[in-house]
């Protein structure tokens, strides 16, 4: 896959960037360097410099949380079209790691989001409103662990998963481990969550995915629990 093949797919995603002027994607995309990463390697680590915002073009990139002793330390889990802000200034406080296929992102350096910036002072207001997403993500990530019941709480967890992606069905690629540390339960808790929400038709489960059949039928479900 070559750049101009990357930029092709990313803008296909219903994303923040689609959400953006087409001039400053055109200016953001052109500025960007395409990186491929091997399964496990990390695209930043807790602890980086913060200056360079990162879209996931293919593959699957898994967000961790830095964390001291075995917890499991997996937050978030994110596809192609995902898009992680740069808070100039701070230390990162995640690490993003390729999934087990490995993957391919756009990198955005802070150097270039300068340049980005005062050819078009207005274009911070985009790097906010992405910086902004990233924070509702976080705050749905605590709503998620909040629930008390697992059902629930992996629904939530399934939702806020695929909410960037603004589609009616989806899957969600994920093992058991995985959706035990996404949500910090118990492996039998997890199965039996799982079985409750095949059993009420809101999931299908395969190996290692979950399909969602209707995003808005689970979403409706939350709301009534």
């Amino acid at each position: 896959m070559d750049k101009q093949e990357a930029t092709a797919i990313i803008r296909r995603h219903h994303s923040w960037l689609s959400t953006t002027p087409a001039d400053f994607q055109d200016r953001l995309l052109a500025a960007c360097d395409l990186l491929t990463f091997e399964a496990g390697s990390s695209c930043f680590r807790a602890g980086d410099d913060s200056g360079a915002t990162f879209g996931v073009v293919e593959g699957r990139t898994e967000l961790h949380i830095a964390l001291q002793g075995n917890d499991p330390t997996l937050g978030y889990i994110c596809g192609p079209g995902y898009w992680s802000a740069a808070a100039i200034g701070q230390r990162r406080r995640l690490s993003m790691i390729a999934g087990p296929t490995g993957c391919r992102v756009l990198r955005l350096s802070r150097a270039e989001m300068f340049r980005i910036t005062q050819h078009d002072p207005a274009a911070w207001r985009y790097f906010a409103e992405l910086l902004a997403q990233n924070l509702v993500n976080a705050l749905n990530v605590i709503d998620a662990l909040k629930r008390s019941d697992p059902i629930e709480r992996l629904a939530v967890t399934f939702c806020n998963l695929l909410e960037s992606l603004s589609v009616t069905q989806g899957v969600v690629n994920a093992s058991q481990t995985d959706l035990g540390s996404l949500t910090q339960l118990g492996r039998s808790s997890v199965n039996a969550a799982l079985s409750e929400l095949e059993n009420r038709g809101l999931i299908r489960r395969g190996y290692a995915s979950i399909e969602i059949p209707s995003v808005s039928a689970l979403r409706q479900f939350i709301s009534r629990a």
